[in-house]
């Protein structure tokens, strides 16, 4: 196409096309050389600013080093201008800051400018009487407008401070707290409730995994199945995230003891749920105690905890009273009042001679679970008298009521045991009753009036622990061990 709209060139001749490459060749050579005479010019950084500042640092520099320390600082400068104009692009800005410069230095892994923030660019003004040099802007200020301005307010330093989030359930109106959602229409005023405040309730959300692992552990329970059950329990002993859970848990079993009177495998399923809560060690189990006990005392004193009087309730009382054990043992210290409240409510229990004999069962091996100084000082005192009156059941025709009979009975033996291994020396050291005080003296004759030879066999010179006392908290089908530490003596 090109041959079309323009003529190609003549031909050259053989002779001249050798004398072409020669002729410029010799034109090249004194190029090069001049070019390797001059020395290189730099646009930015001159040789003779680097002497200046060398030499204000008291050090003396040549021209070949001025010029390759001037060659160095410009590719090092123009390399940090590159890295800090890709992070103003990525920021989707147009204008060069201070704080692009420090995140390319970061990122050369070179110490950042201190003193310099991101300001509006600065006004620069040329000197008068000079031709290249110029200053920043310094506007005057009129200190008479300056003195009548109002101070600035004083800076606080760092400090923590602490709020109520909720005070029982409400959430306090102050300004640290967001503020409580309005109703939309609101409630018509009854006539008796007028001076009545209603203050928010403050809602606890629970994630949908929280809810789906409550509903498995609660459906759990309930089972018969002992592998789904032990599965779950375990999980509760182990689980590190159920905290948020915990005060569910405890309205579960509240109410559930309460729906399930006559059900004893659920009783016994929920007896063990909390020991798994209260042998947690990821809960703060401490809070919720007040709402813990009633539900162990109801499975210890209640008047029918199943619906054939010949299923193993016995069991349940027992694993119960050591529940109140394991708790009056862990929470005795912090809190000394638990145990004496426990005892009063049990011995309340044991002296109602209205109340039905497998409660006076369950207050007995209650009392005999906080140890041997509570079967001292709230069983011995009172035991003659019961045993006696006890006796008229013992040979009442009726089986059930014998059978019941016997239980406390067996309860009262081991009690007086407890105390007896508590208060006497072995029998190697023991030669006579005499050598005894009076009163623990008085006390061995009238156990051993009562219950006889029997008494005499808790003497033997071996360590005894509550659990060892009772035959009925050795494991069972529907009854588990919980009597992991031998419960002697209790303050």
């Amino acid at each position: 196409m090109s041959s079309l709209f323009y003529p190609s060139p003549a031909p050259t001749p053989p002779s001249q096309q050798t004398q072409q490459p020669q002729q410029q060749q010799q034109q090249t050579q004194p190029q090069v050389q001049q070019l390797q005479q001059e020395p290189p010019k730099h646009t930015a950084i001159t040789s003779d600013s680097v002497r200046v500042i060398a030499e204000s640092m008291g050090v003396g520099l040549n021209e070949e080093v001025a010029s390759a320390l001037a060659s160095d600082v410009e590719y090092r400068m123009r390399e940090l201008i590159q890295e800090a104009a890709k992070f103003m692009r990525r920021s989707k800005r147009d204008v060069l800051t201070t704080t692009d410069v420090n995140s390319a230095l970061r990122l050369k892994n070179v110490e950042t400018l201190y003193g310099y923030s991101f300001t509006p660019p600065m006004r620069f003004q040329r000197v008068t009487g000079a031709k290249d040099l110029f200053c920043v802007q310094d506007p005057e200020v009129d200190l008479v407008s300056l003195i009548e301005q109002p101070l600035p307010e004083c800076p606080r330093d760092v400090a923590v401070s602490l709020h109520w989030l909720a005070v029982e359930g409400v959430q306090p109106a102050i300004p640290q707290n967001p503020p409580a959602p309005e109703s939309q229409a609101p409630p018509a005023k009854r006539p008796r409730m007028e001076d009545v405040e209603v203050k928010p309730v403050v809602q606890h959300v629970l994630s949908k995994e929280l809810q789906l692992y409550f509903n498995a552990i609660t459906q759990a329970v309930k089972e018969s199945d002992e592998t789904i059950v032990s599965a779950a329990l375990n999980s509760l002993k182990s689980d590190r995230g159920t905290a948020q859970l915990l005060p569910y848990f405890t309205r579960f079993v509240a109410d559930e003891v309460t729906n399930n009177l006559r059900n004893l495998p659920v009783l016994t399923n929920l007896m063990r749920m909390v020991e798994a809560l209260l042998i947690s060690s990821h809960l703060h189990t401490e809070l919720y105690l007040h709402q813990f006990m009633p539900a162990i005392l109801t499975c210890i004193v209640g008047k029918k905890l199943c619906e054939s009087p010949h299923e193993n309730h016995w069991g349940l009382r027992d694993y119960a009273s050591s529940l109140v054990a394991l708790v009056c043992r862990r929470y005795g210290n912090t809190y000394p009042t638990i145990q004496p409240r426990m005892a009063k409510a049990l011995l309340r229990a044991f002296l109602d001679r209205g109340k039905p004999l497998p409660t006076h069962y369950g207050a007995v091996v209650g009392i005999s679970a906080l140890g041997s100084s509570a079967v001292q000082l709230l069983l011995i005192p009172h035991i003659a008298d019961y045993t006696r009156a006890l006796e008229s059941d013992l040979n009442n025709p009726d089986a059930i009521i014998s059978q019941e009979a016997k239980k406390v009975k067996e309860a009262l033996i081991n009690a007086a045991g407890l105390y007896l291994r508590g208060a006497v020396p072995p029998m190697s050291t023991v030669r006579n009753i005499e050598q005894l005080d009076p009163a623990l003296s008085g006390n061995y004759e009238t156990l051993v009036e009562l219950f006889g030879e029997s008494i005499q066999t808790f003497l033997a010179p071996k360590e005894t622990s509550f659990s060892s006392l009772l035959p009925s908290l050795k494991p069972t089908p529907t009854t588990p061990s919980i009597a992991k530490k031998p419960i002697t003596k209790n303050p």
